[in-house]
């Protein structure tokens, strides 16, 4: 596991570095990093061993550069000598190391062999902005790499209690994992972090789901709410005593008031209260909500509220929905051309606008009469000559089956 160097770059201590070499590998990952401020006059095990001991006597790890480390300099085994620097880099490709990152000490510019070198080899070469110090860097970069790992755990553990296979054991493990402090009860909410579309109500890419996951609030609120990446949202899992939904409330509202997240503009899907061995169904219930309020584009989603979804979601794999979906959806099909597609986007239109005709051609740029057509000859074919008095119910149905089916983890944009 490891952090990009882009990613590190954003942290508060890097953010006046320049990148002046190697912009192509802003991507390449960094596992580690130590300082490198010796003569290279002998092989360069010597020191890493002198770096490990260092390492593990002021930060209880072995942070000495090997490959993937992001290795700090201010250049002055070089005294100067371009030679020597270009040398040094040369090793340092060798060696597969990230990325290195030099004091303008002795450089304040690189040489251009140097700059050739590193682009050749796509070797990424930043510069520090100022007074930086390098314990300081080395700390912030550790602490990056070890939030990232736990973050990747989480959100796999996420994601296997998702689907489903886990035992209650497991499960309270899972939990003591994520919030060693969990009270008897969980609420959990499901946030898509990308901004709604204020024409038709779509998710566009907001803040990343990552970065927010590491941040650290208030140590008042941490007991009580983690917050959990997964894909492209993040997930609130906010313990407590009670089952009064208002307390759980408060919390998240004070959580995405430190985080700076204005609810309104991006779409949540919220769950029902649940004991804390029931972290499976506190989840997959914020989860289904969200996934629900993305596909309807509503903003906003109780797990109460979402109707058919429920069932719909709670039964993804097996075939017969499936069935029902297609079988239901055939006499459409059964001749693929652009008037079959242009009636079943109308379907989905219609359903989505819960039957308003208005609406419906307001989202297909069409008027209300072209509307009502389309509805009459889905009728048509859907029904047959005898009408069904359940049509926009059975039409709904389908219609969501097919949603559901279709939706892709994170690419619902």
């Amino acid at each position: 596991m490891g952090v990009t160097i882009k990613e590190l770059l954003q942290l508060d201590i890097m953010k006046d570095f320049s990148v002046i070499a190697g912009k192509s590998a802003l991507e390449r990952i960094v596992c580690g990093t130590g300082i490198l401020d010796f003569e290279l006059s002998e092989e360069l095990s010597s020191y890493r061993a002198r770096a490990a001991e260092w390492g593990r006597k002021y930060f209880q790890s072995n942070i000495a550069f090997d490959k993937d480390s992001l290795v700090l300099s201010s250049l002055l085994f070089t005294k100067g000598d371009s030679a020597l620097l270009y040398e040094a880099v040369e090793k340092l490709i060798e060696l597969d190391v990230s990325c290195l990152a030099y004091k303008p000490v002795i450089f304040e510019e690189l040489p251009g062999e140097v700059i050739r070198l590193a682009e050749k080899n796509n070797f990424c070469i930043i510069r520090f902005g100022g007074g930086e110090w390098f314990e300081d860097v080395i700390l912030a970069v550790v602490s990056q790499i070890k939030a990232d790992d736990r973050g990747r755990k989480v959100e796999l553990l996420i994601k296997r209690i998702l689907g489903g296979s886990l035992t209650p054991e497991q499960i309270l493990r899972d939990l003591e994992f994520i919030n060693p402090a969990y009270s008897d009860y969980l609420f959990a909410a499901n946030i898509t972090l990308g901004k709604k579309d204020k024409k038709d109500g779509r998710t566009l890419k907001g803040k990343p789901a990552q970065s927010l996951a590491e941040r650290q609030l208030s140590q008042k609120l941490s007991a009580k709410c983690s917050l959990c990446r997964y894909e492209d949202s993040l997930f609130f899992l906010i313990s407590g005593e009670t089952d009064s939904r208002q307390r759980y409330t408060a919390v998240l509202e004070d959580a995405l008031y430190e985080l700076g997240i204005q609810l309104l503009d991006y779409t949540a899907g919220f769950g029902t209260i649940h004991p804390a061995e029931e972290l499976d169904r506190a989840l997959t219930e914020a989860h289904y909500a969200r996934m629900a309020a993305e596909i309807e584009a509503c903003g906003q989603m109780e797990y109460e509220n979402m109707g058919l979804y429920r069932m719909i979601f709670a039964n993804r794999d097996p075939q017969g929905l499936h069935q029902y979906m297609a079988e239901y959806f055939a006499p459409i099909y059964q001749h693929k051309d652009n008037n079959s597609a242009e009636l079943f986007r109308t379907a989905v239109s219609y359903v989505q606008a819960k039957g308003d005709l208005s609406l419906t051609a307001q989202a297909l740029c069409c008027h209300k009469n072209t509307i009502r057509y389309r509805i009459a000859k889905l009728q048509e074919k859907l029904c047959g000559r005898e009408h069904s008095r359940d049509f926009f119910t059975e039409l709904s149905l389908a219609v969501k089956i097919y949603l559901a089916e279709t939706y892709t983890e994170g690419k619902w944009l």
